[in-house]
């Protein structure tokens, strides 16, 4: 649901920091068109026009062209990661056009397609192997801590835009499906090592084999980085990120119809918090998390295709901290106040006398102040306290797929799934919450002449509180000629309220610290909140107008769109201890223009061009703007000069118009020469960083805050060998 939820401050920061709602102004959309990254440009294979495009599964679960798909998609290849000497997931979705990414911290990595609400990034669903990677609890995806390296990726697969009607609400603004190396396609043996400026470390090592019908590999990775260098109030930085992986992949025949695939990942790392205020020390986290999955997949005939998947996630949070506040706030006739009439009890924790509440509000305010003159001086000295916001989820889910071709005009795809998600927490949920989810989906493909291509889909999902929801898509593929294609899209984003979002318990209780109190004491701080529990879907309504073309005498690829985006039931509000009122009240409306091109000219020779326009028009709350960029967007070109020696060079930006946002500029010159022998392969690779600007600025909690680098200059280097 958040990045952190930050605990209470202090007695003179105990509610939340007011913010002024910005007066935006309406302007008209100016459909500029730009361009971004390669689509696998890289390699285009001998044939028609069509086929210099790849084919992607993610957007409508069929396998189809890019001509023939109803969204913007934008794949990003193995092959382009190592080129453009990209280490990590984030920096690869700096490739889409129109992802906002924000790195507050070094594990405080907000993204955004659209941006929006940086505090929330909770709009977009990431897949690794069809494991979904959101977080059902807070509805977060922890980006330093996901369950692959970037070695072990063999392509993403982005979907620019509503994928509800084929992953279901979570899948709100887009769809990011990692798919990892197939076993049976890696070497026997690998390891990669780098290292680089701000503490930056990292190794991969990964092994493979057959094993009769069996193919499988096995991957352990670890990397951390020391992040920032300063930050806002603080002198030091304190933001040091660490991840280790193990990742487990296999394919196994069965007979000539049927095969089995499984997946298994385990992450364990720690996240320093970056700030702590004048009252508690820094509440770092540390993280571990499990996934394990398996598909079934089975041809009934040359037209006819089953597929079971199965897979569950455990996810677990321990974030623990010391917090000392004066002892009046820990006092239950202070959290009774509280539960009854919060600006009474702020009035009190301020040192004033309450007043305009009832009868009722008057009298436990008088008990209030009874019982802090009980305590005398005492009650203004500081009692510690060790402070939570542990967390314990899990989701566990099972899907059967039906894919049937009853014609070249006519495919479809469709499928029932359940879905049983927990959450268990004292501080979030005071105890344990659960719910459990049903799905139907499906998506027809129909082909009535070689000029047009139509896709008809729709989720339909039943949820405990929300009841059933539906996020249908409509689309029309007009092929101009051999390679050119014009497609309109309509279709619906849903994100359904998470589990804390409707079943919030808010409070934060502990043993006693303090030298000279009992230990086995138990104390509960004042303030906490509860969810109303009625809270519905957030909605998009998105319509795009896209091109597509190709040029093959010049080895070019261009995706373009414009779009308009309907954000309505938005939950905006901030998420605190101090004040838990989320409604439904708040939306915004984004319109824009993108463009994706990629060219690979020679052999030799490649590029790519992004560039995005957004207007964010008309928000209800300026929280809607605090991840805003109206330009954004990268260009790279890349030459292997001879010798196994290639180069690439990129640039990286975005505006950065959102509310206390600030711009990001950064250029990459990578070199890398490859090594070639009859035993193994080598290869290494430089990567120069140079940063426009040192200084990241952002809002996440209330005022606007600072992190900082010492130098814009920074480097990495690896070595990778494999047998």
């Amino acid at each position: 649901m958040l990045t952190r939820i930050e605990p209470p401050r202090g007695a003179a920061t105990w509610t939340s920091f007011p913010r002024r709602i910005t007066r935006l102004r309406s302007i008209m959309l100016a459909p500029l068109v730009a361009g971004i990254p390669a689509l696998a440009a890289e390699a285009y294979p001998e044939g028609s026009d069509a086929e210099m495009l790849p084919s992607v599964v993610t957007p409508t679960r069929l396998r189809q062209p890019l001509r023939d798909v109803p969204a913007s998609v934008t794949v990003i290849t193995a092959e382009m990661l190592a080129r453009m000497g990209i280490v990590n997931v984030p920096d690869a979705l700096r490739l889409v056009p129109g992802m906002q990414v924000t790195e507050s911290s070094g594990n405080g990595i907000l993204i955004n397609y659209h941006g929006t609400n940086n505090r929330l990034p909770r709009r977009l669903n990431v897949l690794v192997d069809g494991i979904s990677v959101y977080r059902p609890g807070l509805s977060q995806i922890q980006w330093a801590q996901l369950p692959v390296s970037i070695d072990d990726i063999e392509r993403i697969e982005v979907t620019r835009g509503p994928s509800s009607p084929a992953y279901g609400p979570n899948s709100m603004m887009a769809v990011v499906n990692i798919i990892t190396k197939h076993p049976a396609d890696v070497e026997r043996a690998s390891m990669t090592a780098g290292a680089g400026d701000h503490g930056v470390r990292r190794i991969h090592t990964r092994v493979a084999g057959n094993f009769g019908r069996t193919s499988m590999h096995l991957a352990a990775s670890a990397e951390s980085t020391h992040g920032f260098d300063a930050f806002t109030d603080q002198a030091q930085g304190h933001d040091t990120t660490s991840a280790k992986r193990l990742l487990a992949r296999s394919q196994t025949t069965i007979d000539e119809r049927t095969r089995l695939e499984g997946e298994m990942a385990y992450v364990e790392g720690s996240n320093e918090s970056p700030f702590k205020g004048d009252f508690e020390d820094y509440a770092d986290m540390r993280l571990r998390d499990f996934y394990v999955g398996s598909t079934l997949t089975t041809r009934l005939s040359s037209r006819h295709e089953l597929q079971l998947r199965a897979s569950y996630s455990d996810h677990q949070t321990r974030q623990e901290w010391v917090a000392c506040f004066p002892q009046a706030a820990y006092l239950p006739e202070m959290f009774s106040l509280w539960q009854a009439n919060p600006n009474y009890a702020n009035a009190i924790a301020a040192g004033q006398i309450p007043s305009g509440g009832t009868s009722a509000d008057d009298l436990l305010a008088a008990r209030a102040i009874v019982a802090i003159r009980g305590l005398g001086s005492a009650a203004f000295q500081p009692l510690c306290a060790m402070a939570n916001q542990n967390l314990n989820e899990s989701r566990f889910d099972v899907e059967l797929q039906d894919t049937y071709i009853t014609s070249e005009q006519l495919r479809f795809v469709t499928g029932v799934g359940l879905r049983h998600q927990r959450a268990q927490s004292q501080t979030f949920l005071g105890g344990a919450a659960s719910n459990s989810l049903y799905r139907l989906f499906g998506n027809v493909e129909y082909k009535p002449s070689r000029l047009l291509t139509l896709n008809i889909g729709a989720h339909a999902e039943h949820d405990p509180i929300v009841g059933w929801s539906l996020a249908p898509r409509g689309g029309a593929n007009l092929h101009i000629s051999p390679n050119q294609t014009l497609r309109v899209a309509v279709s619906r984003g849903l994100r359904t309220p998470d589990l804390a979002e409707q079943h919030a318990n808010f409070t934060y209780a502990g043993p006693v610290v303090s030298p000279g109190f009992d230990s086995n004491r138990m104390v509960r701080f004042f303030q906490s909140a509860k969810s109303p529990g009625n809270m519905r879907n957030e909605e998009l309504i998105s319509t795009e107008v896209g091109y597509l073309a190709t040029a093959p005498a010049w080895g070019l690829s261009v995706d373009m769109k414009i779009f308009e985006d309907r954000l309505r039931h938005l939950i905006s509000e901030v998420v605190t201890v101090a004040g838990f009122t989320p409604t439904n009240n708040n939306s915004t409306t984004l319109r824009g223009a993108e463009l994706q091109a990629a060219t690979s000219w020679s052999p030799d020779w490649s590029g790519f061009l992004n560039y995005a326009y957004l207007d964010n028009v008309d928000a209800t709350t300026f929280w809607e703007r605090t991840q805003y960029s109206r330009h954004s967007g990268s260009l790279g070109v890349a030459h292997s000069i001879g010798g196994g020696w290639r180069w690439s060079l990129a640039y990286y930006g975005a505006s950065g118009n959102g509310d206390g946002e600030s711009r990001y500029g950064r250029t990459d010159l990578t070199i890398g020469r490859r090594f070639l022998s009859a035993c193994c392969n080598a290869e290494f690779g430089l990567t120069l960083r140079r940063l426009d600007n040192t200084v990241t600025t952002y809002i996440l909690s209330g005022p606007t805050l600072e992190s900082s680098l010492d130098s814009r200059f920074q480097t990495l280097a690896w070595l990778r060998a494999s047998f």
